[in-house]
Order: C-alpha cells, then structure tokens, then sequence
C-alpha cells in the first residue's frame, strides 16, 4: 500500500469494496490460471491485504517491501508456481478474457516473457498482464545488479532484450487506445475507475471491449484522468543515467591522447551546409577533428602542435573521415577543401563518404565503408558530449560493426552542453526505448 501519489490505494473503496477485492474477483473469472496468490509486503498496514485475500478464499505471501523479485520467487516457490502470471492490485478492471488469451499466447509461443504493455502495441493501462516463469526470475536474481531491477522485476528483462525472448501481446486495432488510462495511481484514476463500475453495476464481468465502448461513447469520463502521466521506471531510469554520463563527461578530463589514433571521424551535425559562417555542430565537430589530426602529429614527431605544418600532418598525421551524406551539394567537397584551408589542414587527409542516403546518427555508424575502417588500430568518433551516450550505445549495438576496442568517443570542443541540448537528447530516450537503442 506503500503508493507515494495514493496512499493506500489497494484498499480505497470502489462500490463498497476495497480495489483489492475487485482485482481478485475479476481474476477469479479467468479460466487458464490455476492458482490466485496475493503477494504483499510484510509491513504491518499490510496485514489488511491479506485479510481480504482470506475472506476470498485466496492465498497470500508476504515478503520484502522494496526486493519485490525476491518476493516473487519466494512466493512462486511456496506454492509451487511454474509460470506466473503478473497482475498488479492497482488494476481493479482487469479483463479475465485477456488473462486467458495471454495464458494461452505465452504457452503457445514458448517464450521467456510476455507483456501486453501499451508501449508497445497492447492493450490500454489497467489490463495489464505480465507473464514469465520461475525459472526466469531466478536468472533474473543471478544477474540483476540494481536495486531498481529488483523493485521493478519487468524491467530487467526489457532493458535487455539480447538476454530474453520477449513477446509482445498487442491488443486488437479495434480497441487499441493507448491514451486511456484505467489502472489507478492518482486520485482521479481513482475516480473515472469508480464511474465505470457505477455505470456496469451491479456486474462484475463486464470486459474490456464493453469498457472501451463505453469510454468511447462518454469522452467526458475518458477524459477525467488525462493529465495523470504514467510513470515509465525503466525510461525514467535511463534517463537518470544518461543524464550521469554527460555530466561525468563534461566534468572528466577527455581521453589521453595517444600515437595510433589513426581515424578521426567527426560526425555530421544536423546543419544543412558547413558553409554557414555562424558556429554550429558540424563545424565544431570539423574543427575538433582538424585540431586532433595535429595534435596526433605533434605527439608522432615529438613536437609542440604550434611548429606543425600541412607537410607535417599530410605525411605522419591520422586520416579524418566525413560522412556529410545529408549535406551532400555539388559544392560539398569545394567548402571542405576551403575549410582545411582555413584550419591549415591537408584537403588530402580527408575522405569524404560517397553515400547517397540521409544520415542520421545511426545510419553514418552503418554507412561507413569497410575499407575505411579495415587495418585501423584506433578509431576516434567526434560528436557533442550530449549525443556520446547514445553514440556509444548504437556501437554496442553493432558488435559485427565495430571493434569496440578499437573505438575512443571524444566530446567536440570546446567541451560543454547547453541545457536545452541535454534535455532535448533526454526527451528522445522514450523514442530510442522502443527501438531499444537505449536498452
């Protein structure tokens, strides 16, 4: 009952009965589970939960408040569960015929976790079904290493989708409506979930597809808990660490430099054309290479970057590769050869990528020709400190790619991130999420 937004919400009263009793009821109805347990906290207010859960003739398993994995297992092992179907006390309208399908999706399909998660695809919020075996929140037990992983036991297996067979159970087209909300945490959760069992009474089998229906007829009560946002722990928790990175990074020294640095990639900023006099990405990303490029050759010839010369660079300095795909014009080559010059860099040490596509960040990392990066020791990728982060996790992405051993990230100088920068790149993370680019 621990709720920060709504305390004790498992046992609000909803038609006269706590929100706990509608949960077991509704999921007394299903056909293809076996067994109903209630597994709650130890805590003393908690004893009430459980109370009920006797007075409806259903088990119950109290455990750790904050280690809700080990709570899981010790339950599923206390009475014998081989796969467990998760449904949360927050979801008093839960549909006994979704229970079932996705009983019947999961044993079919044979994979490790099944989910009906809005997020991708499913059904709305609060008739969420969640399903997995003990077998796999055992090995979710050997391998979860933070505290939150344990507290939210879903979220192991979808920030690492390499780990797992996950399946996503998608609600049909007809009733897809991810913008309504019938799981309770707020206050008016509470209240639009009491509208609809007011408008059903005295049923208590009615089912999702006559609860969408209804919602769709009465926007007015669809609409009561719109504002309420749901809590994304796993995006929230990605979020957080991104935002760890950066700031480690803008605060760290940058890389040492070393000898066998011998490609400098600068990636493409979202500018339309380096020939743009004000400062921008593109150019600072290009500068940082041209200056690296000679700071190499000093550290290769034993001398101070200011008694470096083209001569010097063109033939002991690193190449510097540019995919400027999406600036591509019949001048681009023209404004890189004139920007060397401004920077007194060799136009010979670059090689510029021949690709026809629009590039964004991934598609430059994808893109780049395998003689470009055949027989190099070390790799430098140059973008914004902002962007490193997710630079570095396209490449984990990419083992066949890239040799992650031979890949150094440097932040751009000078080396700093506009708040709105860093706060536009952790808005995009829900986005990056589902493509499970941030996983």
């Amino acid at each position: 009952m621990g709720s920060a937004r709504l305390p004790a919400k498992a046992l609000a009263k909803i038609g006269g009965k706590p929100m706990i009793w509608h949960v077991i009821e509704r999921a007394k109805l299903a056909k293809n589970i076996d067994k109903i347990i209630v597994a709650t906290t130890d805590l003393t207010e908690d004893k009430k939960i459980i109370e009920v859960a006797e007075e409806l003739g259903v088990k119950s398993f109290a455990g750790s408040e904050n280690d809700v994995l080990d709570r899981y297992c010790k339950a599923a092992k206390k009475f014998n569960a081989d796969i467990i179907v998760r449904v949360t006390g927050d979801c008093p309208l839960i549909d006994h015929a979704i229970i079932d399908e996705a009983v019947s999706k999961f044993k079919k399909i044979k994979c490790d976790y099944l989910t009906n998660d809005s997020e991708f695809g499913g059904h709305a919020r609060g008739f969420d079904v969640d399903i997995f075996s003990l077998k796999i929140l055992e090995k979710i037990a050997g391998l979860a290493d933070k505290d939150y992983f344990r507290e939210h036991i879903t979220t192991f297996m979808l920030g690492n989708p390499k780990l797992f067979n996950i399946a996503h159970f998608k609600a049909p087209l007809k009733f897809y409506r991810p913008d309504y909300r019938l799981c309770v945490d707020e206050k008016k959760d509470l209240i639009l979930v009491k509208k609809v069992f007011n408008h059903f009474k005295p049923r208590e089998d009615f089912n999702m597809q006559e609860i969408i229906e209804y919602l769709d007829s009465d926007p007015k009560t669809a609409n009561i808990n719109k504002k309420v946002k749901q809590k994304n722990i796993r995006q929230e928790k990605i979020k957080e660490d991104v935002f760890g990175e950066i700031s480690k990074m803008m605060s760290g020294k940058s890389p040492s430099l070393q000898k066998d640095w011998d490609l400098i990639w600068p990636l493409s900023g979202p500018e339309d054309d380096i020939r743009i006099a004000k400062e921008n990405e593109t150019r600072d990303r290009l500068k940082t290479a041209l200056n690296l490029g000679r700071k190499i050759t000093a550290v290769r010839l034993n001398k101070d970057v200011k008694d470096v010369f083209s001569g010097d660079i063109l033939k002991f300095g690193p190449d510097i590769y540019y995919n400027g795909s999406h600036l591509q014009n019949e001048n681009l080559k023209d404004n890189l050869v004139n920007f060397c010059k401004e920077n007194k860099f060799p136009e010979e040490k670059i090689i510029i990528s021949n690709s026809s596509k629009i590039s964004n960040t991934l598609n430059q990392l994808l893109e780049i020709p395998k003689e470009v990066l055949q027989g190099r020791r070390t790799i430098v990728i140059i973008s914004d400190v902002y962007h490193l982060p997710r630079v570095k996790r396209y490449i984990n992405g990419l083992p066949k790619k890239f040799d992650k051993e031979k890949i150094v990230l440097s932040p751009a100088e000078p080396k700093k991130a506009a708040d709105e920068k860093i706060s536009e790149e952790i808005n995009k993370i829900s986005k990056y999420t589902k493509k499970n680019f941030y996983c």
